[in-house]
């Protein structure tokens, strides 16, 4: 699990999510208010949102994205998240049951504390075996 957390706002501008991704080396950045999980954008809805920008002219790509698309318009807002102290496994079967390749990972007061891929298992995996 990262607990380092990269998030965004529900405000933010898509070439921003965007640039935190590059910039973070992230695919998956949660979308809050607050404490509040709003949703969370992967970098293939960043992909799907900017691809009627695609013909935009070299350089203004997300200028032209930022006018077409909202942040918010883009990203997930049915989140499953999972409890800090739920087991490895049960978030596998989620991971492996749905078609999410992330989950967030929330405390108690369902404040956020952390974000676990689908990568993070395999590397816990190949850590133990």
């Amino acid at each position: 699990m990262s607990t380092t957390i990269i998030s965004a706002n529900p405000s933010d501008k898509v070439s921003t999510v965007r640039k935190l991704m590059q910039d973070n080396g992230v695919h998956h950045v949660p979308v809050v208010s607050g404490q509040k999980i709003m949703g969370i954008i992967s970098a293939v809805d960043v992909l799907k949102g900017s691809f009627s920008s695609a013909f935009a002219a070299e350089g203004k790509a997300d200028e032209a994205l930022d006018h077409i698309v909202a942040l918010d318009d883009i990203m997930t807002t049915d989140v499953t998240t999972i409890n800090q102290s739920d087991t490895i496994r049960h978030a596998a079967e989620i991971l492996a049951t749905s078609n999410y390749d992330s989950l967030l990972v929330v405390n108690d007061d369902e404040h956020l504390e952390g974000i676990v891929t689908s990568k993070d298992l395999i590397s816990y995996l190949l850590e133990q075996y």
